[in-house]
């Protein structure tokens, strides 16, 4: 019998907790069968069920897979497993037997020469994108993490943190404004505790928020706050700069107490995104709202007459950094597309050889 760290009560609200709501075919899996990744090691991964944490197995299927983590599991997964045994460690265990829908992800390419795709984070409600409000300020990054969210159909919050750094929030969050627009914008101090609140109400029983950002900018003090507790280890900020040291090494899910739960990650040196233009335009929409003011409807905005992106320029309206970075991630989004889809190609007809083979060697040796 397991000893349940974490629920109390029937099994269905029990799994409810863990963020589990079933839909079409799901609805008939057996509950005891299913698990929640809380983290991920080399080989095995940590899940909670129902009745409490188990070692998950990772059987050849999933160990024989390319780099790509998209058809690994990962944090946030829900997974169907075998019958509970009892491992080498004398700890409660599974095997993986199959990762249920992911009904949100967090993803990007990971870094490295192959265009690969790293999920970060699964079947989360929010992504808390964390920027401090001190030098490590920077619009570009943002929206690249926002688009990371939204190409994964996750809502983004935007966490301004480290403000009692600085003599007022707004100018910053003015800043945010002009660039990206109407999205959430919290301003928060681990120091007073200014905004924590705000966060904390987000944070019902059964949902689940990712934080992502670069390395310093305060995700783990802010997560240990909202636990109530120093989960993560963090580290001061360093004088010459105002940065933060990098502290979190990998991603984790933990649960916040009376409320959902949380995937902290560790900060992202480089945000190479997987994104389509639609999620481009969404993120920077004072470009896509003056693109459809243009007299040609497939304006590619260089020569035409009556531009109203090159009309911008000209006026300063439109920054050529700003614009220049929308093309730039217009263009990284597109080659990440078709690269990624080349690989899940490749991928495909592999596996079709392999079977192909093995059937083969099957029928010659008479089996």
């Amino acid at each position: 019998m397991f000893v349940n760290m974490y629920f109390l009560g029937d099994l269905t609200v029990n799994l409810k907790k863990i963020g589990w709501s079933p839909s079409g075919a799901e609805k008939k899996i057996e509950v005891d069968t299913v698990a929640r990744i809380i983290s991920v090691h080399r080989g095995f991964c940590r899940g909670i069920t129902q009745d409490g944490d188990v070692n998950v197995y990772l059987t050849g299927k999933f160990q024989v897979q390319p780099k790509s983590s998209a058809n690994k599991p990962a944090v946030g997964d829900f997974v169907r497993i075998s019958p509970i045994f009892i491992d080498e460690q004398n700890s409660h265990a599974a095997a993986l037997e199959e990762i249920l829908t992911r009904k949100t992800k967090v993803s990007r390419i990971a870094s490295g020469r192959e265009v690969v795709e790293q999920v970060l984070a699964t079947n989360v409600e929010f992504a808390f994108i964390v920027t401090s409000a001190n030098q490590d300020f920077n619009i570009n990054r943002l929206q690249r993490y926002i688009l990371l969210a939204k190409e994964g159909n996750v809502t983004p919050v935007i966490i301004l943190s480290k403000i009692d750094l600085v003599d007022g929030a707004e100018p910053f969050v003015s800043e945010i404004r002009d660039h990206i627009g109407d999205l959430e914008v919290i301003p928060v101090s681990s120091i007073t505790d200014v905004g924590l609140a705000l966060i904390r109400k987000k944070l019902d029983q059964g949902v689940t928020s990712v934080f992502l950002g670069s390395s310093g900018v305060g995700k783990s003090t802010i997560v240990n706050k909202l636990l109530g507790e120093k989960i993560q280890v963090t580290k001061d900020i360093r004088e010459d700069d105002s940065k933060g040291r990098h502290a979190t090494t990998s991603r984790e899910l933990f649960f916040v107490p009376n409320g959902g739960m949380i995937i902290d990650t560790a900060g992202l040196r480089e945000v190479q995104v997987i994104a389509s233009k639609e999620a481009v335009d969404s993120t920077f929409k004072n470009i896509s709202e003056l693109a459809q003011t243009c007299r040609f409807s497939d304006c590619a905005h260089e020569k035409e007459p009556h531009c109203a992106i090159n009309a911008a320029l000209e006026d300063g309206t439109l920054s050529e950094k700003e614009y220049g970075n929308y093309l730039k991630l217009l263009k990284e989004a597109a080659f990440a597309e078709k690269k990624t889809s080349n690989a899940k190609s490749n991928t495909k007809e592999r596996w079709k050889t392999i079977n192909k083979n093995y059937k083969a060697r099957r029928k010659f040796e008479g089996k």
